[in-house]
């Protein structure tokens, strides 16, 4: 299975902004201030400005966010026609283990769900000590106007590990960067929403629609609910899928904590989705 196309996104920096626009409706801001750290962010004509949408979200252009979230790579992925944020750390232990810690978060154009994706690998070993997909509801939605694509700053500051406030006096978004090390600020939380994160058949459905969406932008697939399956210890809702890229179908598990297993041959061994 084509595991790098699913994660494109991670290794690149250049971001792409469509061609087309959606129309939207929203109220112009243009005195919306945004600061890091204490240091205020600069938005220019090239880049778009933040402005305040129906919902009262501070919505940012995202080709800024790498300007002012250190680390942050931004990418546009077309064909599922979705704004992508990643950021990556290391921690390093008394022993002298490492990891690397990765997050990266998708806001669709039009959706009101983001997707977070959590990754953490042992540098010493190779081996994945998590990997597991988060969906999060917002009360709004990322956007594409004058050209530019836009994106809710909050729930993209919060999902990265960074705190958000805003000054109403001042109309000024505030950000901080967690303290100490990012890597372990972010595990500490990711760590705060336990471990059970796909608790219904319903939310699976949906987690593998998502999936499916990412994977085949734009191809009519489909889904037949399979019941619970375990892989070992790991539990969770099965899903079979007609797919476009094997004759026959698909197995898509999603596990209780927001994991992907896919099997080709009628579920009998599945591969974790992981980083390729």
């Amino acid at each position: 299975m084509k595991i790098a196309r699913f994660y494109i996104a991670a290794a690149l920096i250049v971001a792409l902004i469509l061609s087309c626009a959606v129309t939207v409706s929203f109220a112009e801001s243009s005195n919306v201030k945004v600061t890091v750290d204490g240091k205020s962010v600069t938005f220019n004509n090239d880049l778009g400005y933040p402005y305040i949408d129906n919902n009262g979200r501070t919505m940012v252009p995202f080709r800024a966010v790498a300007n002012f979230m250190t680390g942050v790579n931004v990418d546009w992925y077309n064909e599922a026609r979705e704004a992508i944020f990643a950021k990556k750390g290391t921690i390093v232990l008394s022993s002298g283990e490492s990891y690397t810690v990765f997050v990266m978060v998708h806001f669709p154009i039009g959706s009101v769900n983001e997707w977070v994706y959590f990754y953490s690998v042992n540098d010493n070993t190779n081996a994945v000590t998590n990997s597991y997909h988060r969906l999060v509801g917002m009360d709004t939605a990322s956007v594409i106007k004058n050209s530019r694509t836009y994106a809710p700053i909050r729930y993209l500051a919060e999902a990265l590990g960074y705190t958000v406030g805003w000054d109403d006096q001042t109309r000024t978004v505030i950000i901080n960067k967690p303290s100490g090390n990012w890597a372990t600020a972010v595990v500490t939380k990711e760590s705060n929403y336990g471990t059970t994160r796909v608790d219904s058949q319903s939310k699976g459905q949906t987690y593998a629609g998502e999936f499916m969406r990412w994977y085949y932008p734009g191809v009519n697939y489909g889904l037949t609910v399979k019941g619970r399956e375990n892989i070992g210890s790991t539990y969770g809702y099965l899903y079979s899928i007609t797919s476009p890229e094997y004759k026959g179908k698909l197995y898509l598990m999603v596990s209780d904590k927001g994991e992907f297993w896919y099997s080709t041959d009628d579920g009998l061994n599945y591969s974790r989705m992981e980083l390729d």
